[in-house]
């Protein structure tokens, strides 16, 4: 949930579990999405408030300000990332939304009175944990990832997953093609011509993504990451094709447009007849312009466009009207998620263990044993059954943090089969 990025970089399953990161995503304000995240990861596995330090030391629990910032440095670096699933390359249709870092350099300073307009800039916070639970000291190493993680394009699924929708929007408008020309007398009508220039489009866009998949391979091999131009191309042939395909490409969405509008201008009544041809007359003069560009040569900075296997998602904390500028995926990782991961799952935390025996019971008894779910501290109730709390945290540790072991304790102890009904009770009277 904190750290799969960097523990399990390629295993999607365990990259799901990062969306706990994922959801506190904001796309205007940088500052409260990383308030949120502080205050759910303190809550959700420690059971502490420490957004209450934001602005000043906690009135209640030894939580420094500074405290607040060192874990808010623990996240700093992180953003959210949608990474491709086999199968769909649309990455808005479905994907998995995953954290990773891509803020490396990103500063943290104490906000004077939690005022973002106020940094305190005289010192970098450094990622820590809060002093009052130390145990030991902490210890951060930079992970470096394999290289599927931070040039995903790479993995196999991902070309599959294009090369496989590729192929079945071909087999759709060749059945499409053939349905119309079984039942069209007419064989130049402009439905029928409109459905030939879709599959034109469809057979010209799977040779473009083959030529593409292999000028990038190409890169791939010759240990290169990026979108080389046909100048510094390590096979300028094989990206002088990939260019001139994506050009045919255009040059076939430029004509089914024209055919677009050529169904609009027939199917159109008298009213709309001279908006019609408006727009016929305007998707005609884009594809004389694509005629003209095809038989331009291709200049030594002209590129192809790269496959994607996932995408930052947007936000915009520079400005309001578009989105920030995108960084590349990083090879290494800062390793601070996977520092306080480890802290928190330590034997030594005196919190982890007990927050989460606390909801486990809580979702079989209905009642907790310590009465908020979320902040263990001082200013709320002490547990009332404090041993029972205690025992049933050590023996969730001792068994490697097995929540099976831990329902299987509660559910077969005498308190849990015990009957609810009063029937047999003694009887109240007047």
């Amino acid at each position: 949930m904190l750290a799969a990025d960097e523990l399990y970089p390629n295993d999607l399953d365990k990259l799901r579990a990062s969306g706990f990161l994922a959801r506190n995503w904001t796309l205007f304000n940088r500052t409260e999405w990383m308030d949120n995240v502080v205050e759910h990861v303190s809550k959700g596995f420690l059971g502490l408030t420490t957004n209450c330090a934001k602005c000043h030391d906690h009135k209640y629990d030894p939580i420094s300000q500074h405290d607040f910032y060192a874990l808010r440095a623990v996240f700093e670096p992180y953003h959210v990332r949608l990474d491709m699933l086999p199968g769909n390359p649309d990455l808005t249709a479905d994907s998995i939304p995953r954290a990773f870092d891509g803020l490396i350099d990103e500063p943290t300073y104490l906000l004077i009175r939690g005022d973002e307009r106020n940094p305190d800039k005289s010192k970098v916070i450094q990622p820590d944990v809060p002093v009052a639970l130390k145990f030991a000291e902490t210890s951060i190493e930079p992970v470096n990832l394999p290289i599927e993680s931070w040039q995903p394009a790479r993995r196999e699924w991902v070309i599959k997953a294009y090369l496989d929708a590729a192929r079945k929007q071909i087999e759709q408008t060749e059945t499409r093609v053939k349905n119309l020309t079984e039942k069209s007398e007419d064989k130049s009508s402009a439905e029928l011509q409109l459905a030939q220039a879709e599959l034109d489009l469809a057979s010209l866009e799977l040779t473009s993504l083959e030529c593409r998949i292999a000028a990038e391979r190409a890169e791939w091999n010759a240990g290169r990451n990026r979108n080389a131009t046909l100048a510094e191309a390590t096979d300028k042939e094989l990206a002088r094709v990939a260019i001139q395909s994506e050009r045919d490409v255009k040059l076939a969405r430029a004509r089914k447009v024209v055919a677009e509008a050529e169904q609009k201008l027939h199917n159109a009544g008298e009213d709309k007849q001279q908006k019609m041809k408006t727009e016929l007359e305007s998707a005609q003069k884009a594809l004389q312009a694509e005629q003209k560009n095809q038989d331009s040569p291709i200049d030594d900075n002209a590129s192809y466009a790269r496959l994607t296997g996932a995408k930052w998602t947007p936000t915009r904390f520079l400005k309001s009207t578009g989105d920030d500028p995108e960084v590349a995926f990083a090879s290494t990782s800062t390793g601070r998620r996977t520092m306080l991961a480890e802290w928190i799952v330590d034997p030594r935390n005196p919190l982890t263990a007990r927050v989460a025996v606390n909801h486990i019971w809580t979702r079989h008894m209905g009642t907790p044993l310590h009465s908020s779910m979320f902040d263990f501290g001082l200013k709320s109730e002490p547990p009332v059954h404090r041993e029972l709390l205690d025992w049933l945290a050590a023996e969730f540790i001792e068994s490697g943090w097995k929540m099976k072991h831990l329902h299987r304790l509660i559910l077969l102890s005498a308190a849990y089969r015990r009957s609810s009904s009063r029937r047999g009770g003694s009887q109240c009277c007047d």
